[in-house]
């Protein structure tokens, strides 16, 4: 259950501060800076931003600095965000005012984000695909989490020696070392991956059905690019030209078929959606599985969905804590909704610049 939420110049805020009930909807028009609350109140499961990789982009461009502090039930969450240096920027972490690493803080509070870009897990590039596997598994397993933190570091260390041999400063024997560390944390990832993969599976058939209403066969298939170390050996040269690492757990994908056509090529937008709302309603249903409830926030979403997608949404409130972004409260039928809070963002008084 989360609190509330204090912004100090996070990007259109300056100085906010939103308590939230079981139900909370925020409503306001395009542009006052509905989805940049949603954006911090995600941060504090994952540490990043769902909408840009540039953490300048987070700081009001009036200040070098921004804060996102948060209570939940248990716990106070931090993050700061210093943007003085012209280089890089520095993030830290804090729980309950004490600073943690990056990989203590990731988890200690779980949500689930629906937004109109969730689409692109389905229609967009596999790395959305990669992101939203690691961003369930990196919640509930510390393992996991650790691991894919290892993986960065190795094909970062693996790129710089393929660059290295490319230009003759290094021996192509030099990577038999790189190999065996990717092939080691490649077992652990994927496996860890495979196993939510089926369990993914299982939900979004059952959900797919329902909400279809339709005799149609869905998939999900792990699609792995590094099987065993002959797949290294074998494209060396073409890796050590490119400077790149084309195989491993980075670049592995996920494929969804309908009816064995593939989805990304042959799905209507309807389809499409049907299936985002699955896949997130089963992103839901795995971290129930480890014993935590996590918070549901649904950014701009009903104004996409049809009444039936809607309702199998509004049926998922009365199970969680869930937060909701609308343009105009005509978007949802508010007589569905047992007991709800709204905050209406355009009478909130603070000290925002636009």
């Amino acid at each position: 259950m989360l609190k509330n939420i204090y912004l100090n110049n996070f990007r259109n805020y300056v100085n906010c501060k939103v308590d939230f009930d079981y139900i909370t909807i925020i409503v306001g028009p395009n542009g006052i800076g509905k989805s940049n609350l949603i954006e911090a109140i995600y941060m504090l499961c994952v540490s990043f931003s769902y909408r840009t990789l540039k953490n300048q982009q987070l700081v009001n461009f009036n200040s070098t600095y921004s804060r996102i502090v948060a209570e939940e039930q248990k716990n106070k969450l931090e993050i700061f965000l210093d943007n003085s240096s012209k280089f890089k920027s520095n993030k830290i972490y804090k729980i309950n005012s004490i600073k943690v690493k990056r990989s203590e803080f990731i988890g200690s509070f779980k949500a689930v984000i629906f937004s109109p870009e969730s689409i692109e897990i389905v229609l967009g590039s596999p790395d959305k695909r990669r992101k939203f596997l690691n961003t369930i598994l990196a919640q509930t397993d510390k393992d996991y989490l650790n691991s894919l933190f290892k993986l960065r570091k190795i094909i970062k260390q693996r790129n710089e020696l393929l660059n290295r041999i490319n230009i003759g400063l290094a021996k192509i024997e030099e990577l038999d070392f790189w190999d065996d560390k990717l092939l080691e944390v490649t077992n652990t990832i994927v496996s860890k991956r495979k196993s939510i993969v089926e369990f993914i599976q299982r939900s979004v058939k059952k959900c797919y059905a329902k909400i279809s209403q339709l005799d149609n066969k869905i998939n999900i298939i792990y699609q792995e690019s590094l099987i065993k170390k002959d797949t290294l050996a074998r494209n060396r040269q073409k890796e050590i030209k490119l400077a790149q690492s084309l195989y491993g757990p980075h670049r592995d994908d996920l494929l969804f078929t309908l009816n064995g056509k593939s989805m990304i090529n042959f799905a209507s937008r309807g389809e499409a959606r049907t299936l985002v709302l699955c896949l997130k309603i089963s992103e839901i249903e795995y971290i129930k599985h480890y014993n935590f409830k996590p918070v549901l926030l649904l950014d701009d979403i009903f104004s996409e969905l049809d009444k039936k997608r809607s309702r199998q949404l509004i049926d998922l409130f009365a199970n969680q804590q869930t937060i909701l972004t609308l343009t105009s409260l005509e978007d949802i039928d508010l007589k569905i909704i047992k007991k709800y809070k709204i905050i209406n963002l355009e009478k909130i008084h603070n000290d925002r610049t636009n």
